[in-house]
């Protein structure tokens, strides 16, 4: 009988204890993790997020960095093209200027591709023009803005191939092309009077504002163009 009732207190005793583990087990959830755990892994995520943004601001600045310098090579490069084609320009009108000496007439100056005769005395329009036909040649043709600064240095008043057709109601040029490049001075051409038909060079301080409508009748000094292959 006293085996018995050891028997019956140990298995009572093993359910106790059994179900005492049971119970520890079922308060802990199933995903749960200890509590270092989670800190340690919060700290991993900020540390990351940390990372990252520097990574960003690194980048950024890299970006910020590279398109400084590129934008300002590319500026530095495009002021070295544009001194260079200056040089290579220059070149070319000292070599014109150099042929054009050499070849002209004497008494004519070389400028670009043209030699040009500046007269000493004044004639109109009709008797200039027909000095310069003697001379197998007609008034000159300003077709740029060079030419035109060049004819202004002689600082004289100078009769230009220049005139208004009114049958044509339109300005021309000596050898029949139509005028394309301008340089009237303020206020011209205002044919004053009705009868202002020819177009004069007039020296002024802005060389590219000197032609002045006038009477063909009045006298001035005038000048001749010859084209180069011509001399």
């Amino acid at each position: 009988m006293e085996l018995s009732d050891n028997v019956y207190v140990n298995t009572k005793n093993l359910k106790v204890h059994s179900n005492g583990t049971s119970d520890q087990i079922s308060r802990r959830s199933p995903g749960a993790q200890p509590a270092g755990s989670t800190c340690a892994g919060k700290r991993l995520c900020r540390c990351a997020t940390v990372c990252l943004g520097l990574l960003c601001v690194l980048l950024l600045t890299a970006l910020i960095v590279l398109s400084v310098y590129y934008k300002k090579s590319a500026e530095d490069t495009e002021v070295q093209l544009s001194a260079l084609k200056g040089e290579i320009d220059q070149l070319k009108s000292n070599y014109r200027d150099c042929i054009a000496k050499q070849i002209c007439p004497q008494g004519w100056v070389g400028f670009d591709t043209s030699c040009y005769y500046i007269s000493s005395e004044e004639k109109n329009w009709t008797e200039s023009q027909q000095d310069c036909e003697q001379r197998g040649v007609n008034l000159a043709i300003i077709n740029s803005r060079e030419e035109q600064e060049f004819i202004n240095t002689f600082n004289k008043r100078i009769w230009i191939g220049l005139t208004y057709r009114d049958e044509e109601r339109s300005w021309k040029w000596v050898d029949g092309t139509e005028l394309t490049v301008m340089f009237w001075r303020s206020g011209e051409p205002n044919d004053a009077g009705g009868k202002e038909n020819c177009v004069e060079s007039k020296p002024e301080s802005n060389s590219l504002m000197t032609w002045n409508d006038l009477e063909c009748t009045q006298e001035h000094y005038w000048a001749c163009e010859r084209d180069l292959d011509r001399s």
